[in-house]
């Protein structure tokens, strides 16, 4: 069996070959096992940056502020092989 936190290392590793740009923050958010006890499901949050809306063209501080928003991923990871089975887009 693999534990939780090799799995939560699977899912991180997966999470990166996907997406290979840099993302900043992410962290394992949830752990839950399945029903049937054969699969971690493990929920990885991380920060996208957000470009502002600008209300006018002379709004140079909104131009210039950065904002970012919290975005979930939840991978369904096989217990025995450490396998990722899937990832899905978590809604909060």
């Amino acid at each position: 069996m693999v534990d939780l936190k090799a799995s939560a290392g699977k899912a991180v590793e997966f999470f990166n070959s996907v997406y290979p740009e840099p993302h900043n923050s992410v962290l394992v958010e949830e752990v839950d096992l399945s029903d049937d006890g054969k699969y971690w499901l493990i929920t990885l949050g991380y920060n996208v940056r957000v470009s502002p809306e600008v209300q006018t063209a002379f709004d140079l501080g909104q131009m210039l502020e950065t904002r970012m928003r919290r975005e979930y991923k939840t991978f369904k990871i096989d217990r025995k092989t450490g396998q990722v089975i899937s990832m899905k887009i978590r809604k909060v």
